[in-house]
This record gives C-alpha cells, structure tokens and sequence, in this order.
C-alpha cells in the first residue's frame, strides 16, 4: 500500500463519510488491539492502526472509545506527534454516500463500549488461541465474537464497519461481508474493495 503525507485540507484531500485510521502509542485501548493485530503483517514498514473513526465533518467525527460511542474531533489527532492520521476514500464515493453514511453513524451515539468483545478478540489472538481457530477453520474466533457481541455495545472498527455496510453500495465488499462485530480496524484498512484507490491512503498533518 501506499501511504502519501498530505497537510489536511477539508474539501480537498478528506470529506463527510471518509474513514480514518490512528496508529498511536500510548493508549491503553489500542496495546490492546495492537496486540490482538500482532498476527497482521506491517504495511510497508508502518504498523497496523489500532483505531477507526468516521469523519462526519472538517473537526468532527463519530467513534467509539473507553466510554462509549460518542462525537470526537479530528484536530487534536492531527496535533499531536505520536499518532498518524490516515485517511481512505469509501468505494463510489460521492458527496451524497458521504452525508448518508454519516448520518447513519450517528445513530449509534450512545452505546457503550464493548470490553467482553475486546477480551474475546484477544483470547483468540494468543498462540493457542490463534493454533486453536486456524486449526477450526475460523469457527472459534466467530463463535467467541458472537457470545461477546452485543447491539447495545460497540468497539470502533464495529461502528464505522456497520455504517458502511449500511449502503447498498459498500454492503458486501470485502470484509463488511462479515458481522460488524467480527472487524478490526486493520481488516478494514487494508481492504482493497472497501476503499479507493485500492492501495492508496493519505497520512493527513498539521
């Protein structure tokens, strides 16, 4: 993949709908996610994000964190120097599939976070249990993200892949054809079908 470094420009290089991506270091959620991501091979040298979020405006997003699903701001991501910021166009993007997905994550203002979903992602993330759901086909993962899974609960990757899925358009691409509550943020990253160009992202700056 391609990742090009860009100053942010609303209007320009990110609009409503696009999804962004953080890569940060000190955040006790995302050494969780990075380590049930350990699995994932690094893109060209940078590693996996551990946090997705939906950009529903120039300083404004929806995204799901230790407290809940709530409205964000995109801006003190872009200030502070140990995160990147990357940012993917939603496949057919267009003005109006931008307002639409963001009004569809907004509905979800308001869930909780959902920790038991986190734990089973990790559980199945260890060398057992990673040797465990290789050697059953996937079948223990699924089943350990479905007894977690909960509609009034969310993690972040669940949030934006569920509004995505929403749309005729990006329903069924890729990996929105799994549950929501089966995505991580680097399955939704790396996805060739979900976003375009393919294999192209921007590392939006100050």
């Amino acid at each position: 993949m391609t990742i090009c470094a860009q100053q942010a420009a609303w209007g320009r290089n990110y609009f409503a709908g696009y999804d962004a991506f953080v890569i940060r270091e000190d955040d006790f959620i995302s050494v969780g996610i990075r380590w049930f991501e350990h699995w994932e091979p690094a893109i060209g040298g940078w590693p996996m994000p551990s946090h997705a979020l939906k950009i529903i405006g120039a300083n404004s997003t929806v995204e799901a964190l230790s407290d809940g699903v709530v409205y964000g701001s995109l801006f003190p991501y872009l200030a502070d120097p140990k995160i990147k910021l990357l940012v993917r166009r939603p496949y057919a993007y267009t003005p109006e599939l931008g307002a639409y997905l963001s009004e569809v994550i907004q509905t979800m203002v308001g869930r909780k976070y959902n920790y038991p979903l986190i734990g089973a992602m990790a559980a199945t993330n260890t060398v057992t249990g990673h040797l465990i759901d290789r050697l059953s086909g996937g079948r223990f993962s699924k089943w350990l993200d479905g007894l977690a899974h909960d509609k009034q609960k969310a993690i972040c990757s669940e949030c934006v892949a569920e509004a995505n899925q929403s749309s005729p358009v990006l329903a069924n691409r890729g990996v929105l054809a799994r549950p929501g509550y089966t995505i991580k943020p680097a399955d939704l990253f790396v996805d060739p079908e979900v976003y375009e160009p393919s294999d192209y992202a921007l590392c939006l700056t100050a």
